[in-house]
C-alpha cells in the first residue's frame, strides 16, 4: 500500500514538473497591429485561443503549426500564429491549460525598447565615446557605433525626434534630435582621442575606423552639427595620405569602409576604384554577419547608397545574400528569426554557426536596409522577426536588451528605431493605423480638388460672357 501511494506521489510530482516545464513564449514588449504576430509553445493541445483580457471572451481559435523539433534540447515546439486576428489592444494566449503573459497589440509597440536600449548606451558613455561591457575604452568599438549610427540616421532621420530620450540637459529641448545628440556626443570623444598624440602613436586600424566615423559625419552632421560636421570632414580627407601610405597593416574591412565613407563623401571615383579592387574576392565568398571585428558587409551595404544599377556586381551580391537567407529562415521555420547553420549551396560565405546575439541583430539591420533598397515588406517582416528573438522570444527566454552586449543593445536601438510609431507609413511600405488621419487628408485632398474645379468653371464662365 506504502509503495502504491508512494507511486502515485512521484507520477504526481513528475506531472507537476512536465507542466512547470511547459510554456508559451510571447513578446513581452508587444506586437505591431499590421504586423506578424506569433508565439511559441511546448504544450501538446491540438488548438489554441486568443483571449480579450478586459472581457475574458474568447477573440480567435486557431490551430498550432506542425511539430518542431528544437535542435539544442531535442523538444518538440509549436507556432501559434495569429497576425491577421487582431489590431490592438490587450490579449493572452491559452493552449490546453497553459495561459500566457499579457500580448499587447499596439503601433507604439516597440517604442518603449528604442528608449531602453538608448538608455543603456549613454549609460555607457566615456571620454572617448562609450565604454564597452567592461568599461573600458574601446575605440574600435565607439567608432563602430558612431559610423552604422550616423548611417542609419542619414536614411532614418524620420524615425527620430527631439525631447524622447533621457539626455543629459544640455542636449534636452535643442532642436537636434535626441539621438543624433548621443551619435554627436560619440564622435566629439573621438575627436579628443585624435588630436591627442601624434598619427605615429596611434593603432593603425583604430585610426582607420575613426576617420571613417569623421567621414561620415562630414556628410550626415552639417545641419545638426555644422562646425563639427566641418572639421571632422577636413580631417578625414588630410588623413588618408598618412593611412594609404600604411595600407598593409590595416584590417582589409576598414580598409574598406574608409574607402567607401570618403567616396560617399566627396564622390571621388579613385577611392570608388580602389574599393572594387578589394571587393573583387568578396564578391565570390560572401560575407560574415556584421560586428565592430568584421564590418566587410558594412561597407558593401553603404556602397548600395549610391543606387547602384540592377548590374552591378555589389548590387546582385547584396540581393543573391538576402535571398540564401531567406531560404534559409524558411527551411527551418523554428529557427525564423535567426539561421544557426551555414549555407552551404545557396550562400558560399561564412555565415552563423552559433549562437551569436550580436550578428543576429546585425542581420536584422541588414534586413531593414534591403527593405529600404527593395521596397518590399518581406524584408522588414523578417527584420521584426530577429527583434522579437532578441528581446525574448527565443526558447532560451534571454532578453538581450537586458543581458546583451553594449553591441547587442546597440542594433537592438536601430531595429526598434525603425518600427517606432508605426502608426504612420512605415519602411515597408505598409500602412499600419492612423487610418483616420489618411482618410482626413484623402477628404482634404479631394474637397481642395473640388473647390478648384468649381473655381475654374465660374472663371470659365466669366470669360465666355464677357
Amino acid at each position: 500500500m506504502k509503495k502504491h501511494q508512494l507511486l502515485v506521489v512521484f507520477l504526481i510530482f513528475v506531472s507537476m514538473v512536465f507542466v512547470a516545464q511547459a510554456e508559451i513564449i510571447v513578446t513581452e514588449y508587444g506586437y505591431l497591429p499590421f504586423g506578424k504576430k506569433e508565439a511559441m509553445t511546448t504544450e501538446k493541445a491540438e488548438s489554441f485561443s486568443l483571449v480579450d483580457k478586459l472581457t475574458d471572451r474568447e477573440k480567435f481559435s486557431g490551430e498550432k503549426s506542425e511539430p518542431l523539433v528544437d535542435p539544442a534540447t531535442g523538444e518538440t515546439v509549436y507556432r501559434l500564429n495569429f497576425t491577421d486576428r487582431v489590431r490592438g489592444g490587450d490579449y493572452y494566449l491559452t493552449v490546453g491549460d497553459l495561459e500566457s503573459r499579457t500580448v499587447r497589440i499596439d503601433s507604439g509597440a516597440f517604442n518603449p525598447v528604442f528608449v531602453r536600449a538608448m538608455k543603456k548606451i549613454t549609460a555607457k558613455r566615456g571620454e572617448y565615446g562609450w565604454l564597452d561591457d567592461n568599461d573600458e575604452d574601446n575605440i574600435l568599438l565607439s567608432s563602430y557605433m558612431a559610423t552604422r549610427g550616423l548611417s542609419y540616421y542619414e536614411t532614418f532621420m524620420d524615425r527620430f525626434g527631439d525631447g524622447e530620450l533621457e539626455v543629459p540637459e544640455p542636449e534636452q529641448n535643442n532642436k537636434i534630435h535626441d539621438y543624433a545628440d548621443e551619435l554627436i556626443y560619440g564622435v566629439r570623444g573621438l575627436l579628443k582621442w585624435y588630436k591627442e598624440g601624434s598619427l605615429e602613436s596611434k593603432d593603425i586600424n583604430e585610426l582607420a575606423a575613426v576617420v571613417s566615423a569623421f567621414a561620415v559625419s562630414g556628410r550626415v552632421l552639417p545641419k545638426d552639427s555644422p562646425e563639427l560636421a566641418k572639421e571632422v570632414e577636413q580631417i578625414a580627407l588630410g588623413s588618408f595620405e598618412y593611412l594609404s601610405a600604411h595600407k598593409k597593416e590595416i584590417r582589409k574591412d576598414l580598409w574598406m569602409l574608409l574607402l567607401v565613407e570618403l567616396n560617399l563623401l566627396t564622390d571621388d571615383k579613385e577611392y570608388e576604384t580602389q574599393f572594387g579592387t578589394e571587393l573583387e574576392p568578396i564578391l565570390e565568398t560572401g560575407w560574415a554577419p556584421i560586428n565592430s571585428e568584421d564590418l566587410t558587409g558594412f561597407a558593401i551595404g553603404e556602397m548600395m547608397k549610391k543606387s547602384l544599377e540592377s548590374d552591378s556586381p555589389i548590387y546582385n551580391s547584396y540581393f543573391e545574400r538576402s535571398v540564401a537567407l531567406l531560404i534559409a529562415q524558411d527551411r527551418d521555420p523554428y529557427y525564423r528569426a535567426v539561421v544557426f547553420e551555414p549555407i552551404e549551396i545557396e550562400f558560399n560565405g561564412i555565415y552563423l554557426d552559433r549562437i551569436d546575439p550580436v550578428g543576429i541583430g546585425s542581420e536584422g539591420l541588414y534586413m531593414i536596409d534591403l527593405n529600404e533598397y527593395y521596397k518590399t515588406s518581406v524584408w522588414a517582416k523578417a527584420a521584426q522577426d530577429q527583434l522579437h528573438y532578441l528581446i525574448g522570444r527565443n526558447r532560451e527566454g534571454i532578453d538581450y536588451l537586458e543581458d546583451g552586449s553594449l553591441e547587442t543593445v546597440f542594433h537592438i536601438a536601430l531595429l526598434s528605431a525603425n518600427f517606432k510609431d508605426s502608426s504612420k507609413l512605415t519602411r515597408s511600405g505598409q500602412i499600419v493605423g492612423g487610418v483616420f488621419q489618411i482618410t482626413f487628408y484623402f477628404v482634404l485632398i479631394f474637397a481642395g480638388i473640388t473647390l478648384w474645379q468649381k473655381y475654374s468653371n465660374k472663371k470659365a464662365e466669366r470669360n465666355v460672357e464677357e
